[in-house]
C-alpha cells in the first residue's frame, strides 16, 4: 500500500498510464523492506520510480536561499539518486522481489534477465519556490544539465546537474503528471526515454529548462529519413539546449489540440486490455505469463497511442456494421494489422449460436482457430495471429471473450491440412474477400472546413488552460 499521499499519486499516475498489468506500487525486497516507490516491468525494461516531497522555501536573503536549495537538493535529489542506484543494484543481484511486504507473491517470474533500466526520480516541493525565485519560469520546473564532466560544477539554485554516463531522469510534481498524461502508453514513454538517453550520450552537455519543454521539442522532432523522432540530428554537435517556453508554444498549435481530441477514441483499446487482464488467474499472474513476449496482452500493450486510435476506430466501425437483425448464427470477422509488421489481430463477432453450451464453446474455439489461420493464409508476411471471439456488442454487454495466439512456425503439416479443410467448409476469408488498407498519421491537423471560431470556443474562457500552466484559458493561450 502507498505510504504517503505523493506515493499514492505516483502509483495512480503510473497505473493509469501503463495500465495495472505492468505497474507495481511499493514492491518489497527479500528482507521485507521497500525496494522502491513504484516498479514498472515491461519486456526487457525495468523502470524504477522514487518519489520525495519536501517543501523548499524562498526568503528575501540570497545566501539563505542558496543554503535552503543545497539542503533541499541533498535530501530530495542526491539521496534519492543513491536510493535509485541501490534498487538497481539489488535487482541486478538476482535477489527476490515481492508484490508487497508480506512476501506472499513473488515478482521473480516477470523480472527479465539482463534487463535495461530506466531510473525516474519525482521530486516535489520546489514548484512555488522556483516560480518565486525566477518569475519568468512558466511552470516552476527544475532546469537540468547532463554533463560528461562531473568535475565541472554547474550547480546553482533550481538547476540540477546530472551524470550523462549514468542518467537519472529527475521530474517534479507538475511535469511528471504532464509527461505521463502525454506519453500514456508504455511504448510511447519508453521510446521518449530511449531517445533522450541516446541524445544525452551524444553530446558533452545536454540542457533543458524543464522536462515539459524537452517533451515539446521531442514531439516536433520527427525525422523523415529514419522514420523516428531524433532530438539531435547534427552528429558533430557537442551540446544541446531547449529554451524556456517550448512546451507552451507547442500546445498552442491547432494540430496538437485536434490530435488530443481525436485520441479520445483510442481508449477503447485500453479498456479492452483491462478487461482481458481481469480474467487472469493468480496462478497465471505468479507465472508471469502475460508478461511474456508471445502474450496477447503484451502485444496489445506495445501499441502506441496513435495506433490505438486507428485500432479502436476500426473496431467501432466493425461493431456498428454487425447486422441489427439476424436469423440464425451470424459472424463478422475483422482483420487489423499490428504496428508490429509480423502480427495481425483477428476479431470475430458472433450472435445466434444455440445448443449445448459445451458444443457452442467448442464451435467458437474452432471458428477462432480457423479465422486466425485464415488471416495468416491470406497475409503471408505475418508470422503471428492474435484472435479474439466474443458475442457482438450490439447484442451483449457481457465480455465473453476467448483469446488465442497462433504462430505460423508452430503449425504442423497436419494442422495446416485440417485448418484448410475447415476454412473451406466455413468459407472464411476466401480469395475473393476484399481486404482494405488503412493508414494512420500520428498528428491530425484540424479540418480546413471547420470554422476557426468554433474550434477555439471548445475551451471555456474561465477553465484551466490545456497547456498546463495552471492559469485560466482567457489569461493564457486564448
Amino acid at each position: 500500500m502507498p505510504v504517503t499521499p505523493t506515493e499514492g499519486r505516483l502509483s495512480e499516475l503510473c497505473a493509469n498510464s501503463f495500465l495495472r498489468l505492468w505497474c507495481f506500487p511499493n514492491p518489497a525486497r527479500d528482507d521485507g523492506k521497500e525496494l522502491c516507490d513504484a516498479l514498472v516491468v515491461f519486456g526487457e525494461y525495468i523502470i524504477i520510480f522514487f518519489d520525495r516531497e519536501r517543501v523548499l522555501r524562498i526568503t528575501e536573503d540570497q545566501k539563505t536561499n542558496e543554503l535552503n536549495w543545497k539542503r533541499w537538493q541533498r535530501k530530495c535529489i542526491n539521496n534519492q539518486i543513491d536510493s535509485l542506484e541501490g534498487a538497481e543494484r539489488y535487482i541486478k543481484s538476482g535477489r527476490s522481489i515481492f508484490l508487497n511486504r508480506n512476501k506472499h507473491t513473488s515478482l521473480d517470474a516477470i523480472v527479465p534477465k539482463n534487463a535495461k533500466f530506466i531510473k525516474i526520480l519525482v521530486a516535489h516541493g520546489a514548484h512555488n519556490a522556483c516560480k518565486a525565485y525566477r518569475p519568468e519560469n512558466i511552470y516552476g520546473s527544475l532546469a537540468v544539465i547532463y554533463s560528461k564532466s562531473p568535475e565541472i560544477d554547474f550547480s546553482m539554485p533550481f538547476v540540477i546537474q546530472l551524470d550523462s554516463n549514468n542518467p537519472v531522469h529527475v521530474l517534479d510534481g507538475h511535469n511528471f503528471a504532464l509527461i505521463l498524461r502525454e506519453l500514456d502508453t508504455i511504448s510511447d514513454f519508453i521510446s521518449y526515454i530511449i531517445e533522450k538517453e541516446r541524445a544525452i550520450s551524444q553530446v558533452e552537455y545536454f540542457n533543458y529548462c524543464g522536462e515539459e519543454d524537452l517533451l515539446g521539442y521531442y514531439m516536433r522532432s520527427f525525422d523523415k529519413i529514419s522514420n523516428n523522432r531524433v532530438l539531435i540530428k547534427d552528429r558533430d554537435a557537442t551540446g544541446f539546449m531547449v529554451e524556456e517556453g517550448f512546451w507552451q508554444s507547442f500546445v498552442k498549435d491547432a494540430i496538437y489540440r485536434n490530435t488530443k481530441k481525436s485520441n479520445q477514441s483510442s481508449y477503447l483499446w485500453d479498456r479492452f486490455i483491462e478487461k482481458l487482464f481481469s480474467f487472469i488467474s493468480l496462478a497465471e499472474f505468479k507465472a508471469g505469463r502475460f508478461h511474456q513476449s508471445d502474450s496477447p496482452l503484451f502485444q496489445m500493450a506495445k501499441e502506441p497511442r496513435f495506433y490505438r486510435r486507428m485500432l479502436s476506430n476500426r473496431l467501432n466501425v466493425a461493431f456498428k456494421e454487425f447486422p441489427a437483425q439476424v436469423a440464425g448464427p451470424t459472424r463478422k470477422i475483422t482483420l487489423i494489422s499490428s504496428l508490429t509488421d509480423e502480427v495481425v489481430y483477428i476479431f470475430v463477432q458472433i450472435h445466434g449460436f444455440v445448443g449445448v453450451i459445451s458444443d457452442i464453446t467448442a464451435a467458437r474455439h474452432r471458428l477462432l482457430e480457423v479465422s486466425s489461420f485464415s488471416a495468416l493464409d491470406r497475409l503471408p508476411d505475418k508470422k503471428k495471429a492474435i484472435g479474439f471471439i466474443f458475442t457482438a456488442p450490439k447484442f451483449s454487454k457481457d465480455f465473453d471473450v476467448e483469446v488465442i495466439t497462433l504462430n505460423r512456425e508452430d503449425l504442423s503439416v497436419e494442422d495446416i491440412e485440417s485448418l484448410k479443410l475447415d476454412q473451406e467448409k466455413l468459407k472464411i476469408l476466401r480469395p475473393e474477400t476484399v481486404m482494405q488498407v488503412f493508414h494512420e498519421n500520428e498528428f491530425i491537423p484540424p479540418s480546413s472546413s471547420a470554422p476557426r471560431s468554433a474550434r477555439r470556443n471548445k475551451v471555456g474562457r474561465n477553465t484551466t488552460c490545456p497547456c498546463g500552466s495552471g492559469k485560466k484559458y482567457k489569461y493564457c493561450c486564448i
